[in-house]
């Protein structure tokens, strides 16, 4: 969802299209892609708070950290998925981690917005005594 000023939603842009426009070009997207397989392999009972943390945490060569805030969770864990499937299939426990850790950066972001919606929107007046 797009938020407009006054926090009311603007429109309902597909996933998809979030995913393909906020990591265009992204240089780091291999980095952590290569990251995130390398904790799978040592420890296959990696938890969904694991992968996302990794994410957040995750340090580019520039030791930048692009993917700190909650907003480009979504879209990063949403192409990860996507490069693992075109290279080992939508069938392996990985592949359902990171879906299922897709879903919690989702839900994460829409509580977020929803957060900060309501910061934005202007106070009630208070009822006269």
């Amino acid at each position: 969802m797009h938020f407009d000023a006054m926090g009311k939603i603007e429109a309902v842009i597909p996933i998809e299209t979030r995913l393909d426009r906020s990591l265009a070009g992204d240089q780091n997207l291999d980095q952590l892609y290569e990251s995130l397989k390398k904790i799978w392999e040592k420890n296959s009972s990696v938890s969904i708070l694991d992968i996302i943390n990794q994410v957040r945490n995750f340090a580019n060569m520039g030791g930048e950290k692009p993917y700190g805030d909650i907003s480009t969770h979504t879209a990063v864990i949403g192409q990860v998925r996507e490069k693992l499937n075109a290279e080992s299939g939508c069938e392996t426990p990985f592949y359902a981690l990171l879906n299922e850790s897709l879903g919690f950066a989702i839900v994460s972001n829409g509580i977020l917005n929803s957060f900060l919606a309501k910061m934005r929107e202007r106070p009630e007046d208070p009822e006269p005594w």
